[in-house]
């Protein structure tokens, strides 16, 4: 998302509309909906499991993703209302600053998703792979993305000074960081940080003794996390149009994308705590007994090597997990009573 330049004239007839401002109106409730979902079936899968008040720091830290992810839909929406997504020169400057004032709102917010769908990825890993060099990567990982959050937030808050100006350009002496090469740089990194949680697992999920199609089946659950990264590069090619002259018009194809980005990440971040609950849809649909009439290729006794955290089982004061079943417990490894890490 990009700040605003000077208000100009209109491209069009005044009263005209091409239907910018309804495209991220419907962008904003579709993705919501569709997070929302997703989180509640993570969420609602723990519950019906048996480990209701177990809810770990990932958990909490999706939850909260989902809120701000729904404050943003609600900044988004107002701008619409107030005319974000229409000619800033049909507008005037008053209801101008309006809708510039709604979609300063909707940066922060939009930032305030995505760091903390990392952040939920990230601890849920550190809950599941026990490798010491695996975990000092993602501590790394999460300084990282826990840094960089609050410096780009930090910056979109005081991205103009004072902050009024950067939806009332009337202010006389008013200024604002250039705008371009910020959220280049900040989109590069989020670019980044999405490729090291894409590829950061697979080396340890390649590494667990299961056969290749369910070894396969586990690694493409995790790697859907791409869909994340693409929808980023998508957003970083929209930024050089949206850096137009027109602050409530030229930006939308970016706002698009950035509302699509935060509400994809939401839904890839609990697609790894899924799993099962995916598995039995499927095998539903297919006609399939339930797992536990079949052999379990996650069961304990198949990956009696594997080693993991119990996902919705252990708590913080714990051992390590020594066994991966992801058709037991829900989300993750049934938890080996007294394991330590010896790693």
């Amino acid at each position: 998302m990009l700040g605003p330049g000077p208000l100009v004239v209109p491209h069009k007839t005044p009263g005209e509309s091409d239907g910018r401002g309804i495209q991220l109106y419907i962008i904003s409730i579709i993705t919501i909906i569709l997070a929302s979902i997703t989180v509640g079936a993570r969420i609602s899968t723990r519950l019906i499991r048996g480990a209701a008040f177990q809810l770990w720091w990932d958990d909490y830290s999706i939850l909260f993703g989902l809120i701000f992810s729904f404050i943003l839909a609600i900044t988004e929406i107002e701008a619409v209302v107030n005319g974000y997504g229409e000619h800033a020169g049909d507008l005037g400057p008053d209801q101008a600053a309006v809708a510039l004032k709604w979609f300063y709102l909707a940066q922060i917010f939009y930032k305030l998703v995505v760091t903390f769908n990392k952040l939920s990825l990230l601890l849920f890993y550190l809950r599941i792979f026990p490798s010491k060099t695996f975990r000092a990567l993602t501590w790394i990982g999460l300084a990282v993305v826990g840094a960089t959050g609050i410096t780009f937030i930090a910056g979109t808050i005081w991205q103009c000074h004072p902050l009024p100006y950067f939806w009332d350009k009337r202010i006389k002496g008013g200024h604002c960081i250039r705008s371009a090469p910020w959220w280049q740089s900040y989109s590069a990194i989020q670019i980044a940080t999405d490729v090291f949680i894409l590829v950061v697992p697979i080396p340890s999920l390649a590494s667990l003794p299961l056969k290749l199609r369910h070894k396969l089946g586990l690694i493409g659950v995790f790697a859907l996390g791409g869909f994340v990264c693409i929808s980023t590069i998508v957003r970083l090619t929209t930024l050089a149009s949206s850096a137009g002259k027109d602050p409530t018009y030229d930006p939308i194809p970016a706002t698009n994308w950035s509302v699509i980005e935060a509400n994809i990440g939401l839904i890839c971040a609990c697609l790894p705590s899924l799993k099962p609950f995916l598995d039995k849809i499927v095998r539903t649909c297919l006609g399939q007994p339930p797992r536990n009439n079949t052999p379990n290729p996650y069961s304990r006794s198949n990956l009696s090597t594997a080693r993991g955290y119990a996902l919705g089982s252990i708590s913080p004061t714990q051992g390590l997990a020594h066994r991966w079943d992801w058709g037991e417990r829900g989300d993750g490894v049934a938890r080996k009573e007294g394991a330590t890490d010896s790693q």
